[in-house]
């Protein structure tokens, strides 16, 4: 900006026009802020009421008889405001790198684990949802039952021996996603037959897709 305002003052002295360069504020930079070539001068307020401000433009340029194109053109004023004006919430294009957390997922768990829990609950209802709710990996509830793609050391390590957990099924990733028909053994040793479909919604709805998708 230096070198222009440099240029135009030296145009401005061989032509001997001091109106050649006319300062125009068109956003909030303080007037103490302006280099001293443009300080000195009357400066054109702009920021505030453009309109004004281009109409006090056009009359000095008509006083000082400045050539301009003899056929109106609609879009003149549009790219006029579109080399010149202030645009602080442009966006800047250009590459930069990406700084994520995120990880690809190259290979998902082959076996879905179901643990029963090996001792008497306070309340089956909602501790099972608990333990699963504190234990540090992904791990779901379901009944009296953990849920993990884990095997059995990793998730009964935090556990502790208060909490002992047995390996009751093994459910192959790709029937579960495909929502077939798996047989479970019930609290009273009964088949119960209960959709995969159900117990995806389940997890689901408890821990999101994360507590499925989760790398171990």
């Amino acid at each position: 900006m230096r070198a222009e305002i440099d240029r135009a003052q030296t145009i401005r002295k061989k032509l001997g026009d001091r109106r050649f360069i006319i300062p125009v504020r068109i956003d909030d930079v303080p007037y103490d802020d302006l280099p001293p070539l443009l300080g000195n001068r009357t400066i054109i307020e702009a920021a505030t009421n453009p309109a004004e401000g281009i109409a006090r433009i056009l009359k000095i340029l008509h006083e000082d008889d400045v050539p301009r194109v003899a056929t109106p053109s609609s879009n003149a004023l549009a790219r006029w405001y579109a080399a010149f004006a202030a645009q602080p919430d442009a966006p800047e294009l250009r590459n930069e790198p990406l700084v994520s957390d995120w990880r690809e997922i190259t290979q998902l768990p082959k076996i879905l684990r179901l643990y029963s829990i090996e001792r008497p609950l306070s309340n089956p209802l909602t501790e099972p949802a608990q333990l699963a709710k504190s234990h540090p990996l992904p791990v779901s509830a379901h009944l009296r039952r953990l849920i993990s793609f884990a095997p059995w050391d990793v998730v009964q390590e935090p556990l502790s021996a208060r909490t002992p957990i047995r390996l009751d099924h093994k459910i192959p990733l790709a029937t579960f996603l495909v929502a077939e028909m798996i047989a479970l053994r019930s609290l009273r040793m009964r088949q119960k037959r209960l959709s995969v479909a159900c117990f995806a919604k389940h997890l689901m709805a408890r821990r999101g897709p994360a507590a499925l998708f989760h790398s171990h």
